[in-house]
């Protein structure tokens, strides 16, 4: 059952993933690593605090072969957290969790390849991707591509070489493609993207984000 997520992510936090608690030499080694125990824990319990966050949105039971398999799902999740990857990432990661176990397919392997991708973006990168998504799916924009130029020129992308250049990074994750145009390289979204958002709302986790980070 998803209620037990839980109790495991406590587990893996409290564990500290072993690392923390190599033994160092003399008093010096013994702060360092009290410090760096220390530190996982409090990343750790930020990432299991987004988790079960998203989590709530969409419980459901869960088999025996789903609850294995999160274990490891799990661990990878809070080692990401714990090596310092962005609030915005994990939010990403969890909604990816839930999805995949609202539709009961939370299957390791699957979910250590998406991890991956997502832990590589950059902010930019993901704003990028979802107003690239919000004008692929829209009906009324007439040109899709300068609808989102402008929604990201000036900000966060001070200059259209700058948009381009991201563009051109991004295609090292398979989310987007380039395409051929008459006079330019152009970028079009992949089914790979496609999938991601259909587990994970870009879009409401940016929000989210945003919303947890602006100071009231």
């Amino acid at each position: 059952m998803l209620e037990q997520l839980p109790s495991l992510l406590s587990a893996i936090v409290g564990d500290g993933f072993t690392l923390a608690n190599a033994e160092g030499g003399g008093l010096v080694g013994f702060a360092a690593s009290r410090l760096i125990t220390t530190l996982l824990a409090r990343r750790g319990e930020a990432g299991r605090s987004i988790l079960i966050q998203e989590l709530r949105h969409g419980e459901r039971s869960m088999t025996s072969v789903e609850i294995e398999d999160s274990v490891a799902v799990v661990y990878r999740y809070l080692r990401a957290a714990q090596e310092g990857t962005a609030r915005l990432n994990l939010r990403l990661m969890a909604k990816v969790i839930a999805g995949r176990a609202r539709l009961g397919n939370l299957v390791a392997d699957e979910f250590l390849a998406d991890a991956e991708i997502i832990a590589s973006l950059r902010r930019n990168e993901i704003i990028l991707l979802a107003t690239m998504y919000q004008a692929s799916i829209a009906t009324d924009l007439g040109d899709p591509e300068a609808w989102a130029e402008k929604k990201l020129v000036p900000e966060p992308f001070l200059t259209k070489d700058e948009l381009r250049a991201t563009k051109a990074a991004v295609v090292r994750t398979g989310l987007i493609e380039t395409a051929s145009g008459y006079s330019s390289i152009g970028y079009t979204l992949t089914p790979l993207l496609d999938r991601l958002i259909s587990l994970a709302d870009i879009e409401a986790a940016l929000r989210t984000e945003s919303a947890e980070c602006s100071p009231d």
